[in-house]
């Protein structure tokens, strides 16, 4: 006996200006996290469990040793300006290996303070996994390849990638 199969939902990532608008709104001990998110395509359980001793400065990347899979754990490219307020964000002798770089955001946290700035804001409801899907999204448009956005996003299989971001590839 098969199970129907699932429809699938067109992924629908928030636009810049409503993603400016979050992050403007937000309380400013959240901003960093969740531009955070949007940048690299992290998850929030990876940027919350990110400590000082997985931040490679010099290389402008994170390293996620635990991640949802195995394949999860990598090293996540981080723009410079990004890693630059990150850097700046804690005092240099604050920065020990062990300290996290966003103390306090959880998936609650996140999600709670996302639905308030977008309620403040007057725009749709989002959640902290529509900046993943922005990443995606946005990258896929300025023609990175889907394989890399795949390894970026550690998606287990490539075809999951595609499958969930075709849209973006058909609105070229």
């Amino acid at each position: 006996m098969r199970w129907p199969r699932e429809e699938q939902t067109v992924v629908d990532p928030p636009s810049a200006t409503d993603v400016d608008a979050i992050i403007a709104t937000v309380p400013p001990r959240r901003r960093l996290a969740l531009r955070t998110l949007e940048q690299t395509g992290m998850r929030v359980g990876e940027a919350r469990a990110l400590e000082w001793g997985d931040v490679d400065e010099a290389g402008s990347r994170f390293r996620i040793k635990q991640g949802k899979t195995a394949a999860a754990r990598r090293w996540v490219a981080v723009p410079e300006w990004l890693m630059a307020e990150t850097a700046a964000a804690c005092p240099r002798e604050d920065q020990t290996p062990e300290r996290r770089v966003f103390p306090s955001f959880t998936p609650d946290v996140a999600k709670n303070a996302m639905a308030r700035a977008c309620k403040t804001a007057g725009i749709a409801q989002r959640h902290p996994r529509d900046l993943r899907h922005r990443y995606a999204s946005v990258q896929i448009g300025r023609g990175v390849p889907v394989t890399h956005v795949a390894a970026q996003l550690r998606h287990s299989r490539k075809s999951l990638t595609l499958d969930t971001y075709s849209h973006v590839l058909m609105d070229d």
